[in-house]
């Protein structure tokens, strides 16, 4: 990637919108999951990695299920993305609702 194109790609990235939504973290051998919410589906999946690899995830239950398992036993995925467009209340009720419509759902465990 040459100079100007990595311009245009951070310019590129900072217009973007982030758009809310819905994931979960699977264990494969246990088949328990996990649901959380965040205002950037996107950008949300390296952050839960992080901070599990670090042990400072603040779902205990998820962390130690971590330390049970190995690594490639765990599945991350986007189970729902919302309007990038809502914002402030309708964004966190919105938020709200999906994760428990998808804890429900699974059977899985709010993160």
């Amino acid at each position: 990637m040459n100079r100007e194109e990595r311009k245009m790609a951070i310019a590129a990235a900072r217009e973007r919108k982030p758009v809310p939504g819905i994931y979960a973290v699977r264990c494969l051998a246990t088949r328990q999951a996990w649901i959380g919410q965040a205002n950037d589906i996107d950008a949300i999946e390296n952050r839960v990695r992080f901070a599990l690899q670090q042990r400072t995830h603040p779902r205990r239950s998820l962390q130690a299920m971590l330390k049970a398992h190995p690594a490639d036993q765990f599945t991350w995925e986007a189970l729902e993305r919302l309007d990038p467009d809502l914002e402030g209340f309708d964004r966190q009720q919105g938020l709200r609702d999906r994760q428990a419509h998808w804890c429900e759902a699974l059977g899985g465990e709010a993160v």
